[in-house]
């Protein structure tokens, strides 16, 4: 199996975040749909398994990717595992701790996340 993406830069994903709650208060968010990070400036998105399979393509470019999540870190909310649609390929996003914070009850939602 290919080895595994980490995308470490701002990130902005379909989901909702508000600065003036606790780190704590945004991992255990009930419903996670809104926005986080900055505004997406990549048009075409791309799937997870294709990232994979032509990783050399895309070495050292900003990418746009969708994805279901199916795992948050439970500690901080740091960083997504996701699932490509169409295969069983998976890719854990990073970012840095407190910049953003994933909600564990994103787990099973749609992602779109834009990186270097």
């Amino acid at each position: 199996m290919f080895l595994k993406l980490i995308f470490s830069i701002s990130l902005t994903i379909f989901f909702g975040c508000s600065s003036k709650q606790t780190e704590n208060d945004l991992l255990n968010k009930k419903n996670p749909i809104g926005f986080y990070g900055n505004i997406l400036s990549k048009k075409e998105i791309i799937e997870v398994s294709q990232l994979l399979s032509n990783s050399d393509k895309y070495l050292d470019k900003r990418l746009l990717i969708s994805g279901s999540i199916i795992e948050v870190c439970p500690m901080k909310g740091c960083w997504v595992q996701i699932k490509d649609d169409n295969s069983q390929e998976t890719l854990r996003i990073k970012v840095t701790d407190g910049k953003i914070v994933f909600p564990l009850s994103a787990v099973g939602n749609k992602i779109i996340a834009e990186g270097d």
